[in-house]
């Protein structure tokens, strides 16, 4: 009895190590930011989905005179990054969203061509809502890029997840 606790003790603590090393390598991959040419493109074109996308938001600001549900363009903008008051953001700050959200790369990995492309969204971004965004970039103020942003995980025990299983397994037969 005593050898075959010993035993299921030793494999309790092996399977675990091999968990935590399995979970450790799939959160290292899932941070990794893809080469350029493994990144999604925008369907379409930029200009497509840069226009679609306003178009949705200004959809989004009228609902919000009818049921309380939609939001203004400096709210949706505002989710965006996080929370962070609208008259924080920077020239940069747009930059670095704009070039995720259409094209998936960072501001300095856009071609010329890109670039000009990227100024001149701003430029109508600007000039459709009013806004007067300041040159210049604020590191206190990040966006949200979901295939660049790091991902906080920590790890259950093995055992966690099998008594998670068990207890669904048991309500999916009792119930």
């Amino acid at each position: 009895l005593k050898g075959a606790l010993a035993m299921a003790s030793a494999a309790v603590a092996v399977s675990e190590c091999v968990w935590f090393g399995y979970h450790r390598k799939m959160l290292r991959d899932l941070n990794r930011v893809r080469g350029l040419q493994d990144r999604p493109g925008a369907p379409g074109s930029a200009r497509l989905l840069f226009e679609r996308t306003l178009s949705c938001v200004d959809i989004a600001a009228k609902w919000q005179g009818t049921d309380g549900k939609g939001r203004t363009a400096e709210a949706w903008i505002e989710g965006w990054f996080l929370g962070a008051p609208f008259e924080e953001l920077r020239l940069g700050n747009l930059e670095e969203f704009i070039s995720w959200g259409l094209w998936t790369r960072y501001p300095d990995e856009l071609t010329e061509a890109e670039q000009g492309e990227m100024k001149q969204f701003l430029i109508e971004l600007q000039a459709r809502w009013g806004w007067c965004i300041p040159v210049g970039y604020n590191t206190d103020v990040k966006c949200m890029r979901i295939n660049f942003d790091s991902i906080k995980a920590w790890n259950h025990p093995l055992l966690y997840y099998l008594w998670c299983w068990v207890l669904r397994i048991s309500a999916r037969r009792t119930m």
